[in-house]
């Protein structure tokens, strides 16, 4: 069972990680986490922060906050990053897929129109 909340916040694909977007996601994840309480009856016990962006910014600050705040759960991730985790996760999937495409005869379009008149 999942016992955590992730909170994901999504910038635009041009858009360049500042520090300032850490406390940004800090208030949304400070938010949750008020309204979860410490109640040992919530089925969810905490909350991690995800900030999706189009680059992360070489700035030492930032490099630095973005250490820091992963030892809280908060997390900066480019949208490369996304595509390359999901075809790394899925490549087992895309590989069988190619593999049983290989075997299958598949309909072309005139073997389709042939069979509708």
């Amino acid at each position: 069972m999942c016992d955590t909340i992730h909170v994901v916040e999504l910038k635009k694909p041009e858009y360049i990680v500042r520090a300032r977007d850490f406390v940004q996601l800090s208030g949304y994840v400070g938010f949750i986490k008020s309204k979860i309480g410490n109640n040992p009856n919530n089925i969810y016990k905490s909350v991690a922060g995800y900030l999706v962006v189009g680059e992360r910014y070489n700035d030492p600050v930032v490099m630095e906050m973005t250490s820091t705040y992963e030892k809280s759960r908060y997390y900066i991730r480019t949208y490369q990053d996304l595509v390359v985790s999901a075809q790394h996760l899925h490549s087992h999937f895309r590989d069988k897929l190619v593999e049983f495409e290989k075997h299958v005869a598949w309909p072309t379009k005139s073997n389709t129109n042939r069979a509708q008149n």
